[in-house]
């Protein structure tokens, strides 16, 4: 069977990790533009049964935009992702989304570390330098900091 390369907005799923919706400018301005120039990226999804579900950072407005506009079909591309590296991916697209403080980061951690234990080490010892700064005066923070480094074994 061929992977598909648009499918109907009706049959894929938002992300079911997605933490936060996106602002409604966002999808506006989005809306704009599709109705302008079309939509020119595809929208990046994974198949989760017999269904598509956006992968993080794979175009969340531009589903969300092309839905308002009433569009039955829209461009995709499916990726193979896990559920591991779906986990990862929707930390490093919030990360590079909008800056979100620092007690967030560590949440964000703290939950990829449970569930996916000290494997998620390499993408830790990335935040950590960004993470040490906040924590300097926040002692809270920094204990939230050295116990997600423990689990980590880092």
């Amino acid at each position: 069977m061929s992977t598909p390369t648009a499918f109907q907005t009706s049959k894929i799923l938002p992300n079911s990790a997605h933490a936060m919706a996106p602002r409604q400018s966002r999808v506006d301005a989005m809306a704009a533009s599709i109705k302008e120039i079309g939509i020119l990226e595809p929208i990046l999804v994974r198949k989760v049964g017999h269904r598509y579900e956006i992968t993080p950072g794979g175009g969340m407005v531009r589903w969300l935009a092309a839905t308002k506009l009433g569009m039955d079909i829209v461009p995709i591309r499916v990726l193979q992702l896990d559920e591991e590296d779906c986990a990862a991916a929707s930390l490093i697209a919030n990360m590079s989304r909008e800056p979100i403080a620092p007690e967030e980061t560590v949440g964000n951690l703290e939950r990829l570390i449970e569930q996916f234990g000290e494997n998620v080490a390499d993408l830790v010892m990335e935040q950590i330098p960004d993470l040490r700064e906040a924590a300097a005066s926040n002692p809270e923070l920094q204990a939230r900091i050295n116990a997600v480094l423990a689990r980590c074994k880092i």
